[in-house]
């Protein structure tokens, strides 16, 4: 790959996603160091992959208006030169006009190169368009599916669940560009203290709206390469995970499990906020997501006790020995497609299988818990089949628990239900679900 351009980096890792792959941005980055890029385009083929799929059926929609050839007859890699295009052209105002066509044109080498005559007419005739949100759409549904690049499927639950005027607000902060978040560690240092370091390094950074010793970020580089990281002043997580860990409330003395707990931000917090006087267990079933814990623990000093172990299977040694259980289960995402736009497309089938694996794993670590004890369920998404669906058939089966309000920083204040959804429009939230249980005494 080697000699490999910025274009041609993304190119690759686009059709082979188109192809059938797991979108994977680590992939792309060990691309990116194979083919030498600098730092410039580096970040100039992250970009147009974060674009492409960012905007991928409304790309689809125009370049299906220009194009002589059905989307569905293109060869993957053609329709993907044609994409990253169409990008270029609609939305990217820092790149001129011929520099978009005729670099796009020249990604049709080799067997691609009988195509390069239609994607010139194509990309020509797209640089005429003048409104890419001009949609020629009547039905709703169809009409926000493509101007805001989601799915039907998903498009049509969030309207059913908060209305079309709501939904349009969750679906436009999907497509804007997340702060990075950070939790400070305030067993060694107060967020005063970070941010002047963060700052003596360069990197702006602005308390969060609402949550304590969370700071937003920007201009930061490579965050490991930062000396207040590497010294063990903060983690990287996002506000919403922090709340979820705030209405658990732990506190020093107790024993905390926290299961699927890679890569570990609800373990240090949990840690952080019981004054570092908790006795932690984190699990995960991936030994690669454990070292993720494992160093995390050791920079920041907190002393967790990482361990693997599948969270579906009933492990006698934990049987009722733990004053408080995080339970953040795998979910469908929906509620991360800022940071991880390829979410939104994947396979509705899959996402509706999700709460039977959710209602299994809360099932059996809430055997884990001591009676009187709190069970912490969340999700990183606002689906109700993964979240109230799953809650609600947890209790039905297990009457032992019922729900336990919490508190949370105001505005939010006292959550009485028992249970939040965190929308990514508001306090620039990562979508996520929150709940809240007691085990009463039997």
């Amino acid at each position: 790959m080697a000699g490999k351009n910025a274009r041609e980096v993304a190119l690759d890792a686009l059709t082979a996603w188109q192809a059938g792959g797991v979108w994977s941005a680590r992939k792309l980055s060990d691309a990116i160091v194979r083919a030498g890029l600098d730092k410039r385009d580096s970040a100039f083929a992250t970009y147009l992959c974060g674009g492409v799929l960012q905007s991928l059926l409304l790309l689809d929609y125009h370049i299906g208006r220009h194009s002589s050839i059905k989307l569905n007859k293109l060869e993957t890699r053609v329709l993907c030169i044609l994409r990253l295009g169409a990008f270029q052209l609609l939305f990217s105002d820092s790149i001129p006009e011929s520099a978009a066509v005729n670099e796009t044109v020249a990604l049709c080498r080799g067997k691609d190169r009988r195509s390069a005559g239609f994607v010139n007419a194509v990309l020509r005739a797209l640089a005429s368009v003048d409104d890419p949100y001009d949609i020629n759409e009547k039905d709703h549904i169809k009409r926000i599916s493509i101007r805001y690049s989601h799915p039907e499927w998903i498009c049509r639950e969030l309207v059913e669940m908060v209305g079309p005027d709501r939904a349009e607000e969750v679906l436009a902060a999907n497509n804007e560009a997340p702060p990075v978040t950070i939790q400070v560690n305030t067993l060694m240092k107060s967020s005063r203290e970070v941010a002047d370091a963060l700052r003596d390094e360069g990197v702006d950074t602005a308390p969060h709206e609402i949550v304590p010793n969370c700071l937003n970020l920007q201009h930061t580089g490579a965050i490991d390469r930062l000396g207040a990281f590497r010294q063990g002043w903060f983690w990287v997580q996002d506000a919403s995970s922090m709340l979820a860990v705030m209405a658990l409330d732990p506190k020093p003395g107790e024993r905390i499990l926290d299961v699927c707990a890679a890569p570990g931000g609800k373990s240090f917090a949990a840690a952080v906020l019981s004054c570092g006087k908790a006795e932690i267990t984190s699990l995960d079933i991936s030994e690669r997501k454990l070292k993720l814990v494992r160093e995390g623990s050791e920079r920041m000093g907190l002393g967790l006790r990482v361990g693997k172990a599948d969270a579906t299977v009933y492990d006698p040694e934990y049987d009722g020995k733990f004053d408080r259980i995080i339970c953040d289960v795998p979910c469908s995402g929906l509620g991360i497609i800022r940071k991880k736009p390829d979410i939104r497309y994947m396979d509705r089938e899959r996402a509706d299988r999700l709460p039977e694996l959710q209602l299994n794993i809360l099932k059996n670590v809430s055997r884990y818990l001591k009676p009187g004890g709190l069970l912490l369920y969340s999700t990183c998404t606002w689906r109700d089949p993964e979240n109230a669906g799953v809650v609600k058939r947890f209790l039905g089966e297990n009457r032992e628990f019922e729900l336990e309000g919490f508190e949370l920083p105001q505005p939010l204040g006292h959550i009485d239900t028992g249970m939040i959804t965190l929308w990514p429009q508001n306090f620039h939230f990562d979508g996520f679900f929150i709940c809240l249980m007691r085990k009463n005494n039997v």
